[in-house]
């Protein structure tokens, strides 16, 4: 008997650090736009559109006039703050470039990276571990990432009301019993039991 409890506990510690990944797409709310414009002899105005569709990052200048765009992020972290920091593997903003204006370096997200225009279109991605694990250690419930222009030049990107929204993919890592071992572990805990009744009855 004790053969078989040995063999049914040996079975549960046979488990494997799993990892596991989430998904968090940027609020719609968050996902904001923020413009200016300026002309001579009429001054400039700024404005920020939360419904933009695509996102842009822009910078133009002509004859005393100008424009620019630049888009904010914004993450709800409140679904892994009971993550333990410690577990966090990785963490990487995701978005999807449609066009790019200008030369190679067309933006910038915060001080993470550059954008380039050599890297061409479709989804790219920023590695965020550092400052995103930062935030979690302060149980700040978001992230929020900001993407500027760079010279006279410019990118536009997926948004929320688009389609294909910017996200953060999150990786972890724990202690995770494998569906396999729960079946091994199950069968070796009936076995000991029915053995200890047979034993009992005779």
């Amino acid at each position: 008997m004790k053969r078989l409890i040995s063999a049914a506990l040996a079975a549960f510690a046979l488990v494997s650090a799993q990892a596991a990944t989430q998904d968090i797409a940027v609020t719609a709310a968050g996902d904001v736009v923020s413009y200016r414009s300026w002309c001579r002899g009429c001054g400039s105005y700024s404005w920020s559109d939360a419904s933009a569709n695509p996102n842009t990052v822009s910078h133009s200048y002509y004859d005393g006039s100008g424009d620019t765009s630049q888009t904010s992020l914004t993450f709800d972290l409140s679904s892994i703050l009971d993550i333990p920091v410690a577990d966090v593997t990785s963490v990487t903003l995701y978005y999807n470039v449609l066009s790019m204006s200008g030369g190679d370096n067309v933006g910038n997200l915060d001080n993470v990276g550059p954008v380039l225009q050599s890297n061409g279109t479709g989804w790219k991605f920023f590695d965020v571990t550092t400052p995103v694990k930062g935030l979690l250690d302060v149980d700040s419930p978001t992230a929020g990432f900001h993407f500027s222009f760079t010279g006279y030049s410019g990118f536009a990107f997926s948004s929320a009301e688009g389609g294909d929204p910017a996200f953060l993919r999150i990786q972890t890592t724990g202690v995770v019993p494998e569906p396999e071992t729960y079946a091994l572990m199950l069968a070796g805990l009936a076995v000991t039991g029915l053995t200890v009744r047979r034993r009992a009855i005779l």
